[in-house]
């Protein structure tokens, strides 16, 4: 065999060890939000709490922009769920884990927190992309609701495909501002060590 290959393949990862850093960071964070989440986090006090403002939340907006009559009328806290129900109606939707867009959440901060750029100003991004997400989050329940009510027949569909892709290409849209507006590339700090 020879060293051709080899040297192709060390020169292929020193090229792009910008960016195996980046994926190996992001992987790294995206891993250590999910052992905190699912260690301290999902089935605490605060959980339970994220999941009833979630419902409060989705529950007004739609009372306030749909004119529905909306209420958060069950609690069932033995697995962590609340239902946003319209009274007098069998119509509902369960608000639980995987309504909390914690995936979302965690490849967010890892790309964001992973990639090249003051710390200070990823921090600053990280926390408006979660609220932005969270945002995004409330009308994705609260549109579970309104294609339960005017669409039953396709609720699975919007539930398990639509819904909650528009939030993750609501993610990879700011993650791709991010990148762009960073005016960095995880690549910049390896040319400038090799031209040092």
């Amino acid at each position: 065999m020879s060293p051709e290959p080899n040297s192709r393949t060390l020169k292929l990862l020193l090229d792009n060890a910008g960016m195996i850093r980046f994926g190996l960071l992001a992987a790294f964070l995206f891993t250590s939000f999910f052992v905190v989440y699912n260690g301290y986090i999902y089935g605490s006090d605060f959980f339970i709490g994220y999941l009833e403002l979630s419902a409060d939340l989705a529950s007004w907006l739609l009372n306030s922009v749909f004119q529905m009559n909306t209420a958060v009328v069950e609690i069932r806290t033995d697995i962590f769920t609340k239902i946003v129900a319209e009274p007098g109606s069998k119509i509902y939707v369960v608000v639980a884990r995987g309504c909390d867009a914690s995936t979302v959440f965690a490849v967010l901060i890892a790309t964001v927190m992973a990639w090249p750029g003051p710390w200070l100003r990823r921090a600053v991004v990280c926390v408006l992309g979660l609220l932005l997400m969270y945002i995004l989050n409330l009308l994705r329940i609260a549109g579970m609701l309104l294609v339960e009510v005017h669409a039953p027949q396709h609720f699975d569909l919007f539930h398990e495909w639509i819904l909650p892709n528009i939030l993750i290409v609501g993610a990879l849209l700011y993650f791709y501002g991010w990148v762009v507006y960073s005016n960095a590339h995880p690549a910049d700090a390896d040319n400038a060590q090799s031209q040092a």
